[in-house]
Parts: structure tokens; C-alpha cells; sequence
């Protein structure tokens, strides 16, 4: 299986927007109650092209990975909407199908490489708290928890924990 990263534009919004959707019901199932609303394909579509536009951060850049012409995987280098000083790393996201190929890696690597490219030298990230497997992935990247939080689903107690690390 060849894997071909590149960065991503904003006319590929649906296709990337659906890989979300499909790994977060998968990856997600055990953190999110059956009964939380489904994750909205418009809206995550939206938010895409919006990123890939640099409508809500001016150096956004999106990365995907491709298996021949199908996104497996995707993640977005930004500034970080609360800290101009930090660089940010969001919507990491790699189809459960290749899981532990690297990809994920792959493509984190070309965002670090990118937020360095344009200056920052401390990044930050959210992740949820129940999300154990990409938190200790994290952790073993050199991750740490500031400890603070923000709720992603009030009526379940889901909460995302904000992490840094320098570049």
C-alpha cells in the first residue's frame, strides 16, 4: 500500500469531511452516549472548507493522506485561535481500516514541520479526555496537559483537555 501525502484544498471539503465523520462514530463510540446527535456531514463540510480557506486562521494548512485517490487520513496546522503565540494542530484524523500504519504519524509530522516552517515554536492541541489511545499517543510525542478543559457535550460530561509541547 503506497501512501502519498499532500496538502489538502478546500474543494475537497466533502470527501475529507466524510473520513471525519466515519473514524469519529468509530473511534468515539465508547467516549459519546448512543443518544448524542450524529455528527452533521453539511456542517463538518462547512468547517472544512472554511480551514482550507484560511477564513478562520490566515496560515491554515491542511495535510491528507491518500491511498490512491482516497483520503485515508487528514489534519489541519493552524495558529492557535486562542493563543497567537502557539501553533496548532487539529482534526487528526485517520480511517480506522488504517490504523497502525504509520499514517497518523505521517501526517503529524508534516504539520509540526509546517507550524516550524512559519515561526512557532510551542504548539498546542485538544483532545478528549476519554480518548486514552490518542492521549498516551500524545504523551509519547512529547504532549503535555496544561489541565485545562472545555466542554464538548455538557449533557454527557465529555469534556476536551488542551495539550502544548515545543517545536
Amino acid at each position: 500500500m503506497e501512501v502519498r501525502i499532500r496538502q489538502a484544498v478546500a474543494d475537497e471539503a466533502p470527501a475529507l469531511a466524510a473520513l471525519q465523520r466515519r473514524t469519529a462514530l468509530f473511534a468515539y463510540a465508547s467516549i459519546f452516549p448512543p443518544e448524542a446527535p450524529q455528527p452533521d456531514l453539511d456542517r463538518m463540510t462547512l468547517d472544512w472548507q472554511r480551514r482550507l480557506r484560511g477564513m478562520d486562521s490566515p496560515n491554515a494548512r491542511g495535510y491528507r493522506a491518500d491511498v490512491g485517490n482516497l483520503p485515508v487520513g487528514v489534519i489541519i496546522a493552524c495558529g492557535d485561535p486562542d493563543d497567537p503565540n502557539l501553533g496548532h494542530i487539529t482534526r487528526l484524523y485517520v480511517d480506522p481500516h488504517e490504523w497502525g500504519q504509520g499514517i497518523g504519524r505521517s501526517l503529524y509530522d508534516e504539520a509540526l514541520s509546517y507550524l516550524k516552517s512559519i515561526g512557532y515554536v510551542q504548539a498546542s492541541l485538544w483532545v478528549l479526555e476519554r480518548n486514552e489511545r490518542a492521549r498516551s499517543w500524545y504523551e509519547r510525542l512529547g504532549w503535555s496537559c496544561t489541565g485545562e478543559r472545555k466542554s464538548v457535550l455538557d449533557s454527557a460530561g465529555v469534556e476536551d483537555l488542551r495539550y502544548t509541547r515545543p517545536l
